[in-house]
């Protein structure tokens, strides 16, 4: 039997959450002057230490709520 591929509702968030990361992963190499490789590190450890999705933290990059107390990555 072939299980039953994505839905559109799951491909429409998994689009979304790319581009949130890609985003907030521009904004973060440009603000600290780090390269792509260290910016998504530092998104997936913040969502590691937190307990929460990378796409969750790449949306509060872009909105200035949540990663943009990145001290860490100034230094």
């Amino acid at each position: 039997m072939v299980e039953p591929g994505p839905t559109v509702e799951q491909l429409r968030v998994g689009v979304h959450a790319r581009r949130s990361i890609g985003i907030a992963m521009g904004m973060l190499m440009e603000r600290h002057g780090i390269d792509q490789a260290d910016a998504f590190s530092h998104l997936f450890q913040t969502a590691r230490e937190q307990n929460r999705r990378v796409s969750a933290v790449a949306d509060e990059v872009i909105n200035g709520r949540g990663v943009a107390t990145v001290t860490e990555l100034a230094g």
